[in-house]
């Protein structure tokens, strides 16, 4: 038995036209007939009385057909659903992230993927880079939100977006009547920063361009969090240089200024291992290139 046959078992019962249910079926009405009759000679039950106005079930065949109808739901569903894991619309996706990422692109970003795959399961969690990179190469996640990404790896890197960086001011501090601070202007103030070992390339990328403005950090405190940067900065014992999205999160006692003359910017960036595309990784990167799409359009308008 084939679960060809219980389709046209099932579909004829509904039609009962062998013309009707052969249209419906987009096959031949003598090949529909030659089926059931051998669908018909394998169950060794007569299932349909044939005149030559009507078509008729059987009494067998109505006891067959509920148990025909689902068999053949279920098919249609199982084959449903391999599809759905075969283009990533179900499965799990395993993300990390460094903390100056949360703020950014990745709300906007995850709420487009969940349009597009509700049903994927997310497991996102928090780390620092040098993790991220050694939990993605090991297999323990799909994917990792990194800033500023430039050490060499074995990993595949895409740019996902720049974004300027800002000067996070305690609202007591002169600056915080200003409306832009040039970035030379950060020489011998006060800085907190994140620790080197939380986010070592977005540590170097600072130390490299205040070099290139002449000048070394006064870095007076360090911090392993934006979340906790930013509490240092409220509390008035810095000033620190953060992303543009550090703003969205609002924050007693912090003003945030644009920096000029540079205006330093930072690249998120998402690694990936290019031998272990899952679909449901397969398909959040198509998310990330609809994003990175969106985004471009709305800089050009």
């Amino acid at each position: 038995m084939e679960l060809r046959q219980l389709r046209y078992f099932t579909v004829l019962a509904e039609e009962l036209h062998y013309g009707r249910a052969a249209e419906r079926l987009y096959i031949a009405q003598p090949a529909l007939s030659k089926q059931i009759a051998s669908f018909e000679r394998e169950l060794g039950v007569r299932l349909f009385d044939r005149t030559r106005r009507r078509v008729q079930l059987t009494s067998s065949a109505r006891l067959l057909l509920p148990e025909a109808k689902r068999l053949v739901e279920m098919s249609q569903r199982f084959t449903d659903n391999a599809r759905r894991v075969r283009e990533g619309e179900i499965g799990d996706l395993r993300l990390c992230y460094t903390g100056t990422v949360a703020e950014s692109a990745l709300p906007e970003l995850l709420r487009l993927h969940h349009e597009r795959c509700p049903s994927v399961v997310l497991s996102l969690r928090e780390t620092n880079t040098q993790a991220a990179l050694d939990d993605v190469r090991d297999g323990m996640f799909d994917a990792a939100f990194l800033r500023h990404t430039t050490a060499e790896t074995d990993l595949e890197v895409v740019k996902v977006k720049e974004e300027p960086a800002i000067v996070a001011i305690p609202e007591s501090h002169p600056y915080a009547a200003r409306d832009v601070v040039r970035f030379t202007e950060l020489r011998g103030q006060p800085l907190v920063m994140m620790t080197r070992n939380v986010e070592p390339h977005l540590f170097d990328h600072a130390i490299t361009l205040c070099s290139a403005a002449g000048f070394s950090p006064f870095v007076i405190h360090e911090a392993d969090s934006v979340q906790t940067t930013l509490s240092m900065v409220a509390s008035g014992l810095g000033l620190a240089v953060v992303t543009a999205s550090a703003q969205l999160t609002a924050r007693t006692g912090v003003e945030y200024r644009p920096l000029i003359d540079p205006t330093p910017s930072v690249t998120l960036s998402l690694a990936y291992r290019g031998d272990q595309i899952t679909p449901p990784l397969d398909a959040f990167l198509e998310s990330v290139r609809l994003m990175i799409e969106k985004w471009a359009t709305a800089q050009q308008d």
